[in-house]
């Protein structure tokens, strides 16, 4: 799963990560359209298929609503590592 090889990679950079996000996010919502997280996470080399963002879309913007909470998604590697 996409979240499992993911892991690592958001566990040593989501400060930075969080950044980017934030840069993205001029309205301070916590959250972006698909387009600039899938950006984001290619910055880190975070390389998704189709089906795996799909997946990940799906998974961190229950309500297909076209936003997708940054800080739940890092949130939930950061719990996952305690």
């Amino acid at each position: 799963m996409a979240m499992l090889r993911i892991k690592e990679t958001v566990l040593a950079n989501w400060k930075e990560m969080r950044r980017q996000f934030r840069k993205q996010d001029p309205a301070n919502s916590g959250g972006v359209v698909p387009t600039h997280f899938r950006n984001v996470l290619r910055n880190f080399n975070v390389n998704l298929t189709e089906d795996e963002f799909y997946h990940m879309m799906t998974y961190y913007d229950k309500g297909m609503t076209g936003n997708i909470n940054y800080n739940d998604f890092i949130g939930h590697f950061l719990r996952s590592a305690q």
